[in-house]
């Protein structure tokens, strides 16, 4: 009996169109909006740099041949950025911008048919890089 009550209770706000509305409000301290914004802009940053993984092709002392390779490997590998770093007296080419090893390592595996002896190495990147490839 009582089932057949709420059974017709039902549908009869059904048949009325009862809607509830319900509203919350809150109120944010302004500092904590401030201390929120000074996070998210600090670390959206295009400057701010991030560990991650590159591909290591070269490392000489010669610098025009660190040069000849960065050409000839962007015309070969065109979506992926390239990095020559300086560590006194050698010049290291390296390519790609991965933020975690399994994506360096599968990339390694396509670039590796072609520059047999390239490995991973690990870089500080900025994270506008990321974004770019």
């Amino acid at each position: 009996m009582l089932r057949k009550f709420l059974i017709v209770i039902f549908f009869s706000m059904m048949l009325t169109g009862l809607k509830l509305n319900a509203q919350v409000v809150y109120y944010e301290d302004p500092g904590v909006s401030r201390l929120l914004q000074t996070f998210k802009s600090g670390n959206t940053s295009p400057e701010k740099v991030i560990n991650g993984w590159r591909i290591q092709l070269a490392s000489t002392v010669d610098r025009r041949q660190v040069e000849q390779s960065k050409k000839t490997f962007q015309a070969e590998f065109p979506g992926y950025p390239v990095v020559v770093v300086f560590n006194n007296p050698y010049y290291k080419l390296r390519v790609g911008a991965f933020l975690t090893k399994t994506d360096a390592q599968a990339a390694l595996s396509r670039i590796r048919q072609r520059y047999n002896t390239a490995y991973l190495a690990q870089d500080q990147i900025k994270a506008a890089e990321f974004k770019s490839q």
